[in-house]
């Protein structure tokens, strides 16, 4: 997202064509990436799942590490 000359950080409508199941995960509180530019992002990706996990910043895989992994483990068995 953050070589992209875009104002949005990534390739625009070209993000429409991901399409295998995708996982996003952001920190509740993070303050590089805006809740709406993420629920965005989501919105584009055909077959996407977004966790936005509360109380976590950006680095939500630091701070609440076993919901992470959970996140992950039920994301990678379905």
């Amino acid at each position: 997202m953050w070589i992209d000359e875009e104002k949005t950080g990534r390739p625009n409508e070209n993000i429409r064509n991901i399409n295998c199941p995708t996982l996003i995960i952001r920190g509740d509180k993070d303050h590089l990436t805006s809740k709406h530019s993420v629920f965005e992002l989501s919105e584009l990706i055909e077959n996407s799942n977004l966790a936005n996990i509360p109380f976590s910043g950006h680095e939500v895989y630091v701070e609440q590490k076993n919901v992470v992994v959970e996140i992950i483990n039920q994301f990678l068995e379905k």
